[in-house]
């Protein structure tokens, strides 16, 4: 835990340009930008700073580190990914490890650089000012994009709430957000797909994948954790959500299976080894992401990602005049969520509109 009050003192850096906040810290120098070259504002800053640098103190509920909150918050996600094998006797312990590794990279990549410049704060000192110049810090001098920085703000918050739900939080501060980028209107053409698919077919776990996202809209980790006993053949149906899982905000559904994934999944069904419906060398597979890009890219299409065939199943249905609501209901999304992306694709979209508009001027 963090004792005592460190003297600041505000700097002016040259090679920077702008004034920071300079303080020690057992012998070690620590400074933050506060993004202002016009000395009254940078004053300001450290009056904001220093307003959420007193603010706790040891008798408060809150008394607990950035950085405690974050191993915490990882300890809780190892344990819940490990979790996820536990009933699997085949897997050995080398595979467990190796693809918890995979799975809590994601995590601890986004998190590292909050612990390394916030580590030492309680969540109380986090100040919108803080959290605009991390984004600037990240994306002017790290070179990352926003959504990254967004991304690393995103974990954060669950962390937080996590601790909150824990009791070592009462109050989860509000954590400025850089602004959503527009989303990316990413999606293959019929022809591209037949591509894909030509060039997936010598690989089975990338072919079957890719027919899965295509033709039942899942998500990747739905489609990754399918199992046989999920998979119904004779009713053609899949449940993509296994007995004894809470359904989160990211629903997956009962799909029917169509004629072109029938044919797919009964060839990989007389070909099993495990129960996992997708497995590599007589192991369940858990990630295909870069072995699929790096096939996508020779045939030119390397700029589809597996959550770019869940898109593009979905456009395609629109384009071929589709219910917003159907498409809703196979993508596990609201109605309302599925519209802001994907109406603007349907035959019918503002066509009665414009038609009017055909007759008024004519």
């Amino acid at each position: 835990m963090q004792s005592g009050i460190p003297k600041f003192e505000l700097v002016w850096r040259e090679e920077r340009q702008k004034f920071y906040v300079q303080w020690r810290e057992g012998g070690q120098l620590k400074r933050i930008s506060t993004g202002a070259d016009d000395p009254q504002a940078a004053k300001r800053f450290l009056a904001d700073f220093l307003s959420g640098w007193l603010t706790p103190t040891v008798e408060q509920k809150d008394n607990i580190t950035i950085k405690e909150i974050i191993d915490i918050y990882t300890t809780h996600k190892k344990k819940q990914n490990r979790d996820r094998y536990k009933n699997d006797s085949a897997l050995s312990e080398r595979f467990i490890t190796r693809n918890i590794q995979n799975l809590d990279w994601g995590t601890i990549s986004a998190l590292t650089p909050i612990a390394q410049k916030w580590g030492d704060w309680y969540p109380k000192q986090i100040t919108r000012a803080h959290c605009r110049e991390f984004v600037r810090s990240r994306t002017e001098d790290d070179g990352v994009s926003a959504t990254t920085a967004k991304k690393s703000f995103d974990i954060l918050v669950a962390a937080m709430n996590h601790a909150r739900k824990d009791g070592l939080l009462s109050i989860v501060p509000y954590i400025e957000k850089p602004s959503e980028p527009p989303p990316r209107d990413k999606w293959a053409k019929p022809y591209e797909v037949q591509d894909l698919l030509k060039v997936l077919e010598k690989y089975q776990h990338l072919h079957l994948f890719a027919m899965l996202a295509l033709h039942t809209l899942s998500r990747k980790r739905a489609i990754m954790e399918l199992q046989w006993e999920q998979v119904d053949l004779d009713a053609r149906r899949i449940n993509f959500n296994p007995p004894g899982r809470v359904q989160t905000k990211k629903r997956r559904v009962h799909v029917p299976i169509n004629n072109s994934l029938l044919v797919a999944l009964q060839k990989a069904k007389e070909t099993a080894v495990t129960k996992h419906v997708i497995e590599f060398r007589g192991q369940p597979c858990y990630e295909v992401g870069r072995a699929f890009r790096n096939y996508a890219r020779t045939v030119g299409l390397g700029w589809i990602t597996p959550h770019v065939l869940r898109h593009t199943g979905a456009t395609l249905m629109a384009q071929q005049g589709v219910s917003m609501w159907e498409i809703a209901g196979i993508m596990g999304d609201r109605t309302d969520t599925v519209e802001k992306h994907y109406l603007k694709h349907h035959p019918d979209y503002l066509k009665d509109a414009t038609s009017a508009l055909d007759k008024i001027y004519a």
